[in-house]
């Protein structure tokens, strides 16, 4: 999987390689900045007892376009770090990754190497054949359904799950995610308005429909009737 080679890409994967990297980003606890978010605790600890250093920066105001005060008590000069801690929008993520450039720290993901992992659209051809089959559309206003409709044709009946670019409305499992056949019009459009309008603003780039893999149900989720499978998950 070939990612975009620019020099500072380079550079933050042989510090990598090299074990210069030693050095873990966590979120700050909201109100309490010198805490670390008590969802990544453990983690924290764990990376302590490996021997990494840690720093701390306010997740809050990353998101809020804020991002020199959010970095404010992350030392200078630090040099190559990893972020763990919770997920920001490709254009919040690159802010923060030039904002700390700034001040001696740099990223190992690139916001071109967050990108190409973050939005399906930009990873697919790397997947294709390895994952259910998807098209995708930019939104930028009203939905043409028409030409959503036309799209969908190569999917025929078949059922279909729809999502933005990162994330989706599974537990809205009937009403905003699931579609029963890709060829029922008036199905598509009222899961999809729906769908947009549950994401709101948070709306992440366009429309991505993939094809629903029916895999061994074991049960459904209690509230949201999204059907509870047999799973296991591999990182890649």
């Amino acid at each position: 999987m070939a990612l975009e080679a620019v020099d500072h890409d380079t550079v933050a994967i042989r510090a990598y390689e090299s074990g210069a990297m030693n050095t873990i980003l966590f979120c700050s606890q909201p109100f309490a900045p010198k805490e670390v978010d008590a969802d990544f605790l453990t983690e924290h600890r764990a990376a302590i007892d490996a021997g990494f250093s840690t720093a701390l920066f306010d997740h809050t105001l990353v998101t809020e376009g804020d991002v020199s005060r959010a970095i404010r008590r992350i030392p200078e000069n630090i040099g190559s770090c990893v972020y763990r801690g919770w997920m920001l929008t490709a254009s919040r993520y690159s802010e923060l990754h030039d904002a700390l450039m700034q001040r001696g720290a740099q990223l190992v993901n690139s916001p071109s190497a967050y990108r190409f992992c973050h939005h399906l659209p930009e990873s697919y051809s790397a997947l294709e054949g390895e994952t259910p089959e998807s098209v995708w559309f930019p939104v930028k206003g009203p939905v043409a359904f028409d030409e959503v409709f036309e799209r969908l044709r190569i999917f025929g009946s078949a059922p279909l799950i729809v999502k933005d670019y990162v994330k989706s409305q599974k537990h809205h499992w009937n009403e905003a995610c699931f579609i029963p056949h890709a060829d029922d019009k008036a199905s598509v459009e009222r899961v999809v308005r729906r769908f947009l309008e549950l994401q709101g603003e948070d709306l992440a780039e366009g429309l991505v429909f993939r094809r629903y893999v029916p895999l061994r149900i074991v049960g459904l989720h209690p509230r949201s009737k999204m059907p509870l499978a047999a799973e296991l998950r591999t990182f890649w």
